[in-house]
């Protein structure tokens, strides 16, 4: 681009040269793209889980942002999203309904889906780790 602009074209060999090499770049720009992606993910996951270290013990409102065989992920309103683990909830045995992005207690057959507004407690916040564990309260009305 920079050789377009300041002589405003080239000759039909550099042209040829400069086309068999575009998969390449792109390609290699793809990757790039994703690794600067998944670096910007872990960063602010690093900083959510720092900031909130000062919460752990205390009480938020969230949504249910995922559900999956193993827990359900929470987002509060300040937008850290935390993980309510399977093993913590403790009042049923949950089984992952997988057309129905749903966990549902064996016994009660309480159900949590995606929108489904919750209290958490924070039990954990891991910089390290980069991960911010929660505890299920009970589902709001």
């Amino acid at each position: 681009m920079k050789e377009l602009l300041t002589k405003g074209s080239y000759k039909k060999a550099r042209q040829k040269k400069l086309e068999s090499k575009m998969a390449d770049i792109a390609h290699q720009s793809s990757l790039r793209e994703q690794e600067a992606t998944e670096a910007e993910r872990e960063s602010i996951d690093c900083k959510m889980a720092e900031y909130m270290e000062q919460f752990i013990g205390e009480e938020f409102s969230g949504e249910i942002s995922s559900v999956t065989s193993f827990g359900l992920f929470v987002e509060l309103e300040n937008l850290v999203e935390g993980l309510v683990h399977v093993s913590s909830m403790v009042d049923d045995y949950y089984i992952f309904d997988e057309e129905k992005y749903a966990l549902i207690g064996e016994r009660t057959r309480k159900t949590f889906r995606i929108g489904d507004e919750v209290r958490v407690r924070v039990v954990k916040a891991s910089k390290k780790e980069k991960q911010v564990d929660f505890e299920l309260l009970t589902m709001e009305e």
